[in-house]
């Protein structure tokens, strides 16, 4: 069984994921998004606990507590035979859904603290949010749940330049999210591509729930490069 280069092997000879987390436990973030291909590949090494390097003959014993997440429904996908049933059944031994953001209204506010918390020590500021953007925030139905939440305050802190953020703030972010403003006079052309390329990102992830899929579609490129993108720029 060869592992495929999004489980992050190496042909030459860097050890992949699933070897790594021999003994431990390894999460597959986003699981539906796997191809039919490497969905044959993850079945073979549960059902034979067994892999083989890339460009390796023998065989290495593998042993790990699998978890999975995905924010589309798995058994849908298999009626509509984008996911392996086999794999399916393999997978859904203790299922746990955990509720849309909307319906756990209580978790919101104490989200908005942390994700400013740590954005803030991220970009070195110090950014708050004032009581009527909080309510405002707390009504909203959040479709894009953690994520879009997530993105949401990253978007704010780096773009708001009041330490202060209010209500008209997210209106403004919202006419000025495909702009880049206030350019500094050392920034280079790639660093403004860049932080533009970010923004868009960030939008795209929100508006599609963090869907690699759809954020593919939308912006017209490949779902590697999406996935390639969102970790360069730790969007997640």
């Amino acid at each position: 069984m060869k592992k495929g280069p999004s489980l992050g092997a190496s042909a030459k000879g860097k050890i992949g994921q699933i070897e790594l987390a021999n003994g431990g436990t390894l999460f597959l973030d986003e699981i539906s998004e796997l191809s039919i291909s490497l969905q044959s590949k993850l079945l073979k090494v549960i059902q034979d606990k067994q892999i083989i390097r890339i460009g390796g003959t023998k065989m290495i014993d593998v042993d790990f507590r699998l978890i999975t997440a995905s924010n589309r429904d798995l058994s849908e996908l298999v009626n509509q035979r984008e996911f392996r049933a086999d794999l399916y059944y393999r997978l859904n031994v203790i299922p746990i859904k955990i509720p849309a953001l909307r319906e756990r209204r209580e978790d919101i506010i104490p989200f908005i603290h942390f994700f400013l918390d740590k954005f803030n020590k991220k970009y070195h500021e110090s950014k708050h949010l004032s009581k009527r953007l909080l309510n405002h925030y707390f009504h909203y139905d959040w479709p894009g749940n953690v994520r879009e939440l997530e993105n949401t305050i990253e978007r704010l802190v780096l773009t708001v330049e009041n330490d202060k953020i209010d209500v008209i703030d997210i209106v403004e972010d919202e006419k000025n999210s495909n702009l880049i403003d206030d350019i500094d006079e050392n920034s280079g052309l790639s660093d403004i591509l860049s932080a533009q390329e970010k923004m868009i990102l960030i939008k795209a992830f929100s508006q599609c729930e963090g869907n690699i899929s759809a954020m593919a579609k939308k912006l017209k490129i490949s779902k590697q490069s999406i996935m390639r993108r969102l970790e360069k720029y730790q969007i997640q």
